[in-house]
């Protein structure tokens, strides 16, 4: 199992719950081996601010998503279409 870096397109749902909302129109940022790593590199992110593979975004939206952003094991069945 893997881990996934995972940030919401602006004007979705920010926090999905089990069975409620879906991961489907969020942005996959990177992948990781373990939750420490995603965690970490979330970290990371955050603390930069900016992300340049969410170009479309300005940094002051980029910072935003970033504090949004969410680890997400690559089995959490809300990655699933419903």
């Amino acid at each position: 199992m893997g881990w996934y870096l995972m940030v919401p397109l602006l004007g979705n749902d920010p926090i999905p719950s089990a069975g409620v909302r879906s991961f489907l129109k969020w942005i996959h940022l990177r992948s990781f081996d373990s939750a420490v790593e995603c965690e970490d590199g979330r970290t990371k992110l955050v603390n930069l601010g900016i992300v340049p593979n969410l170009g479309s975004y300005d940094a002051t939206e980029q910072k935003k998503l970033l504090l949004l952003s969410q680890c997400v094991a690559s089995d959490d069945p809300r990655l699933k279409e419903n």
